[in-house]
């Protein structure tokens, strides 16, 4: 499972079976706002 994480003060966080991971917030909110069923795997 892989999760999107953004905070309050525009960081962007991956989730996923590897541990919490940094990522650009533009790709934290790709994550988040993709339809249920759909893994967004940003490059």
């Amino acid at each position: 499972m892989r999760r999107g994480w953004l905070t309050p003060h525009g960081l962007g966080f991956l989730v996923d079976h590897t541990g919490t991971h940094r990522i650009h917030p533009e790709k934290a909110r790709m994550i988040l706002e993709a339809p249920a069923g759909v893994d967004i795997y940003p490059a």
